[in-house]
């Protein structure tokens, strides 16, 4: 699978523009989306791919309700299907 710098680069950009515009710190998301901050920072300057369940965690940690619109399709489905799961997860903690 070929990697995309454009996408990672715009993603990033998308995930610190929502961070910043909930005046959430870098560590403060980090810590809520249950990744270090070292590798969001990575995330956010676009220098990291992105997972899927890694972007549902930093969603969940930016206090996102539904999954984003980013994927189509198959894609979606299984976007939803990781959602889903990792809000389980939040769940069962409690």
């Amino acid at each position: 699978m070929q990697k995309s710098p454009e996408l990672n680069r715009r993603l990033g950009r998308m995930i610190r523009l929502i961070r910043q515009e909930k005046g959430m710190t870098l560590e403060k998301l980090a810590e809520k989306s249950l990744i270090t901050p070292k590798h969001l920072s990575s995330i956010e300057r676009g220098k990291t791919s992105l997972s899927v369940v890694n972007l549902l965690l930093i969603e969940k940690g930016l206090g996102m309700k539904e999954p984003g619109a980013i994927y189509t399709g198959d894609l979606l489905e299984l976007y939803e299907h990781l959602y889903e799961y990792v809000h389980d997860l939040d769940q069962a903690d409690r």
